[in-house]
């Protein structure tokens, strides 16, 4: 703070190392014509005022500049600010001679920051950003372009805009040596150029911004399967006997991302997408436009079998062993290979545990617990009339000869 005030004779200033301007440190150094500050990111307040020499400042690093910072500049004629994002309360107060002022970042002006800025016509704001992140849509800088010569106290005050197409035309570019229709939604560097059309503001001729689309990095983002090209639902799916192949959106908060598969990013799923169980998916950036990649964990969930119907009779021919083959269960939502209802098969799709005799009891009603398991899940009690007829013996053998003791 206070570095050089009142050094009355000082022209000029290097400070080519430089990240902080302190308070009042130039103030009222009247002979300064000229300050390099490459790397200074802060000016504090009242840094520069009553500089009355200083006619340029380009400050590519600075972000924040102090309240009255350059109040009474009165030799001033261009501020270019690329990164400052927060202007102070005065800080270009009374600068008669100011006739441009470049930020691109602003996002604070504070008041009377231009006030009885006489000679400045319009203070172009750039209203989101010159920097983007791929996201599969157009993006480009919005801009307000404000009279300045109505704004006195608050830079938001009133509403007298200069119109595009009227005051001034936008033409973008993301090639300098080709006049094709501009790509504003691959990455890449892009600028736009300011071309001032109206009478009273013909003599600032025209003014170039630079912005950038840069690639995304896929592991930052959130991803969903997409239902139906539009729904979104969480990352499940029930087991239907076909191979799920999902499509998938992405998103970052409340922000949806264009990604094109097979352009933007690649899918591994592994072997089996057909049976119930957790899968594990590998999502890879791919072309120019993303970077990264991200694992995510998918679940084909078993059927509920509640609804399957269990047959209520069962026949089987004695044969000394217990009844096997109880059941006849089809899922009829499922067709074969053949094109009938889709058979379960015990102990791979269910599990039957009977109570009583299941040998030699016929005509009897037995109840049983059915288990659904692997693709199917989810358990149910069945009474059932079983009937174990007897075996036909007519084929079995008599013996031909008998040998007996007299007893």
């Amino acid at each position: 703070n206070y570095a050089f005030q009142y050094c009355t004779s000082l022209t000029t200033v290097t400070l080519p190392n430089a990240t902080t301007i302190g308070t009042y440190a130039f103030y009222y150094c009247t002979s300064l014509t000229t300050i390099t500050l490459p790397k200074a990111t802060s000016i504090g307040n009242y840094a520069f005022q009553y500089c009355t020499s200083l006619t340029t400042v380009t400050l590519p690093n600075a972000t924040s500049i102090g309240h009255q910072a350059f109040m009474d500049c009165t030799s001033l004629t261009t501020v270019t600010l690329p990164n400052a994002t927060s202007i102070g309360d005065k800080a270009f107060y009374n600068c008669t001679s100011l006739t441009t002022v470049t930020l691109p970042k602003a996002t604070s002006i504070d008041n009377y920051t231009f006030y009885n800025c006489t000679a400045l016509k319009a203070i172009i704001h750039i209203t989101n950003s010159t920097e983007f992140e791929y996201n599969g849509q157009e993006q480009k800088p919005t801009f307000e372009i404000k009279n300045v010569k109505k704004i006195e106290y608050d830079y938001t005050e009133g509403d007298e805009f200069f119109q595009e197409n009227t005051n001034y035309e936008l033409k973008y570019s993301s090639d300098p040596n080709s006049d094709s229709d501009p790509d504003l939604i691959n990455a890449g560097k892009k600028s736009v150029t300011i071309q001032f059309i109206s009478d009273e503001l013909k003599y600032i001729g025209s003014v170039t911004v630079d912005f950038e689309i840069t690639k995304k990095d896929i592991s930052e983002l959130e991803v969903e399967v997409k239902v139906d090209d539009e729904e979104v639902e969480d990352a499940g799916h029930t087991y239907d006997d076909t191979e799920w192949n999902p499509e998938f959106k992405f998103r970052k908060g409340e922000n949806y991302y264009d990604l094109v598969k097979d352009t933007d990013y690649t899918v591994e799923f592994p072997e089996d997408m057909k049976n119930a169980g957790n899968k594990t998916v590998k999502i890879k950036a791919s072309g120019n436009n993303c970077t990264g990649s991200k694992t995510i964990n998918l679940t084909i969930k078993p059927k509920n079998a509640k609804n399957l119907n269990i047959p209520k009779k069962i026949e089987h021919t004695y044969n000394g062993g217990e009844c096997s083959s109880k059941f006849d269960i089809f899922d009829e939502d499922i067709n074969d290979e053949d094109g009938f209802s889709k058979k379960l098969v015990e102990d791979t799709d269910y599990k039957v545990t009977a109570t009583g005799d299941m040998i030699n009891v016929a005509g009897e009603e037995k109840y049983f617990t059915i288990e659904y398991i692997g693709n199917y899940e989810g358990t149910a009690s069945a009474k059932v009339n079983v009937t174990i007829n007897p075996k036909n013996a007519k084929n079995l053998n008599i013996p031909k000869k008998i040998e007996h003791t007299y007893n």
